[in-house]
């Protein structure tokens, strides 16, 4: 495990490539009420992921459909450049690293994906809901 959202679920790393880096191992949300969710396929689409305004429990089917059905995400451009710095790659949308994610994984992860608005420019966008934080 390497984080923790205000949920009190944990985003961790899923050992099941045997032989690969961590980073090209895929991310999982383990909800405090028990769902879990492979949400992104390696740290690089994770890293995506949180640049578009998602937490991994946003990243969860549930989160969508049972508990937010009208939350949008909001991109954060503190988070799109630690992406672009950081994420080897290209250039990811949320909701590509979450269908990637469902598709990797035989589709074993039913997916209901939330497009984010379109931003003014002349308006700072808001803070993600749920982003991740370090539990050291």
């Amino acid at each position: 495990m390497f984080g923790r959202d205000g949920s009190g679920g944990h985003a961790a790393f899923w050992l099941t490539n045997p032989g690969r880096v961590i980073d090209d191992q895929p991310v999982v949300f383990l909800g405090s009420e028990g769902d879990a969710a492979v949400v992104a396929r390696d740290l690089p689409d994770f890293l995506w992921l949180l640049a578009g305004g998602y937490g991994p429990l946003e990243a969860t089917p549930a989160f969508t459909t049972l508990y937010q059905p009208n939350w949008i995400p909001r991109p954060n451009p503190e988070l799109i450049a630690t992406a672009e710095r950081f994420a080897a790659g290209p250039r990811r949308a949320a909701a590509e690293v979450i269908e990637r994610a469902a598709r990797h994984h035989d589709g074993a992860v039913p997916v209901t994906v939330r497009r984010a608005p379109a931003q003014p420019r002349n308006r700072a966008p808001a803070q993600p809901r749920g982003a991740c934080r370090s539990t050291k």
